[in-house]
């Protein structure tokens, strides 16, 4: 009996997963925000806390963690690294180090319109609007890596397509 292409197919489409190793450090990411309103200004602030716990019986040291605040410029959009660093710590056997990062700061001015009162006209007259154009730029995603002995071992982004900006593959 032939085995049907539906089941050659899952075959195949498990194999990936089945080959897969399993990370020694579980990480998780915290992101700590803040916003401020003035008017037609947003200010926004952005820190990571980031958890690496060990799930083996051995230590695990010289760890590298990269992370990474990706935001837009208000007029195109397009996602960029707006800050990034990188810190080294270890983890002892079944235990859990946090790594915090510095604040970020990213500020973005609206498109809006300022009245402005005509020169030499009288106090009456009906003031001309002067448009002001979208300038700055705004947070619009995070990600982390952590690197033992050169390879990435574990990573999370907050959007998966932000890896690309980054050069990361998929551990």
């Amino acid at each position: 009996m032939k085995p049907s292409i539906l089941c050659l197919t899952t075959l195949c489409a498990f194999q990936g997963f089945a080959l897969a190793e399993v990370s020694p450090i579980m990480l998780r990411v915290e992101q700590i925000t803040g916003v401020n309103h003035a008017k037609f200004k947003e200010t926004q602030e952005k820190s990571l806390k980031i958890s690496l716990s060990n799930t083996t019986n051995a230590d695990i040291g010289n760890l590298k963690v990269k992370y990474y605040f990706f935001g837009h410029n208000v007029k195109d959009h397009e996602a960029e690294v707006l800050d990034k660093g990188e810190k080294t710590t270890s983890v002892k056997a079944h235990d859990t180090s946090i790594v915090e990062t510095a604040t970020v700061k990213a500020s973005a001015v609206e498109k809006h319109a300022e009245a402005a009162p005509k020169k030499g006209a009288k106090k009456t007259a009906k003031p001309q609007a002067k448009v002001v154009q979208p300038s700055g730029e705004k947070l619009t995603g995070y990600g982390v890596q952590v690197i033992s002995n050169g390879s990435v071992i574990t990573d999370y982004f907050s959007e998966p397509s932000l890896k690309d900006k980054v050069g990361g593959s998929r551990p």
